[in-house]
């Protein structure tokens, strides 16, 4: 790999438990596989409970801020704890000359696309504004689902 031409593209994962963490491995496995040798891909990783420290919580605003990709992996309820909610908030006040993508991978149950749980809702009047494309993706229960998930054509991101 020659890092001096590799174009580099910035990744940050906010995970609430090995669980998650695991899910968004495999989700950067993928993106690397398809974006190929030509890009560098680093990352950024934290765990809600580290962002719950003020401190460290400034820090993870400006790894953000930096980033070309969040990955936002949750296993609970879908209701995100206050301290990872002032870190998002902080973090979409950001300036940004490059377009960011969130990524949402969560274990909610839902039907169709056209359910809205409480999170999908929030986090879309969160990014709408700040011109950040959300995409949301459920749950996959097996390697196989992940194979199939890597073949499949990327979704559209989740606009208001």
């Amino acid at each position: 790999m020659n890092t001096d031409t590799d174009t580099l593209f910035n990744v940050v994962i906010a995970y609430e438990d090995y669980e998650a963490d695991t899910r968004a491995r495999h989700m950067m496995d993928r993106l690397a596989s398809q974006l190929g040798a030509e890009f560098r891909i680093l990352t950024d990783d934290w765990k809600f409970e580290m962002i719950d420290d003020r401190r460290l919580r400034s820090h993870a605003v400006q790894a953000a801020a930096g980033a070309d990709m969040i990955i936002l992996a949750i296993s609970g309820d879908g209701e995100l704890p206050a301290h990872i909610k002032d870190w998002f908030e902080q973090w979409t006040l950001c300036p940004r000359a490059e377009p960011v993508a969130l990524v949402v991978l969560h274990r909610l149950e839902q039907e169709t696309l056209d359910e809205s749980p409480s999170l999908r809702r929030y986090l879309q009047s969160i990014c709408a504004p700040g011109g950040i494309d959300l995409f949301w993706y459920g749950d996959y229960h097996s390697e196989a689902d992940w194979a199939h998930a890597s073949r499949s054509p990327a979704p559209e991101p989740v606009l208001g």
